[in-house]
């Protein structure tokens, strides 16, 4: 009967809204379904060009405003993030040891890239293509090859 819950569920995965298949794949994770889990991964990488590798930290309120050509290998996405398409989040060099950490309220516009170990802080906002390589304070808008401050926030209040 649990087995035929699972499939169940497996197959109202393929209804639901884009934004809620990330869910069913960390639901997948805890129910120790490996296999199923490769599959929705490819899946997505197939239909939306979303790749999310199982080790992500994501919470359960990431927006992804259009899914396509999204690259995702972050140590932790926070709560609120927004994520445009095309953009990368991941590791730097040729032995890859530190991931990114997005922490909540982050908006992140198209074709933005953020390697290394870096952390972009709360309520920030990545400008479209920037390339981030260091730490983003929270509250800032950061735009630019490589990524600087531009504008300072806090609390949705522009101070300078």
């Amino acid at each position: 009967m649990k087995e035929r819950r699972k499939i169940v569920k497996f197959i109202r995965f393929f209804i639901m809204a884009e934004e809620r298949r990330r869910t069913l794949i960390r639901w997948l994770a805890k129910a120790r379904l490996p296999i199923w889990q490769l599959f929705l991964q490819q899946y997505l990488v197939t239909t939306c060009c979303v790749f999310l590798p199982r080790h992500n930290q994501l919470s359960e309120d990431i927006f992804f405003r259009h899914p396509a050509n999204i690259t995702i290998a972050a140590l932790k996405i926070g709560r609120n993030c927004v994520i445009h398409q095309g953009v990368t989040i991941g590791g730097s060099g040729r032995v890859v040891t530190s991931f990114p950490t997005i922490e909540d309220d982050v908006t992140i516009y198209a074709n933005s890239v953020i390697v290394g170990g870096v952390t972009v802080g709360k309520g920030s906002k990545v400008a479209a293509g920037a390339v981030v390589i260091e730490d983003v304070p929270p509250y800032t808008l950061v735009a630019g090859v490589p990524a600087k401050v531009v504008k300072y926030y806090k609390d949705n209040l522009q101070t300078g």
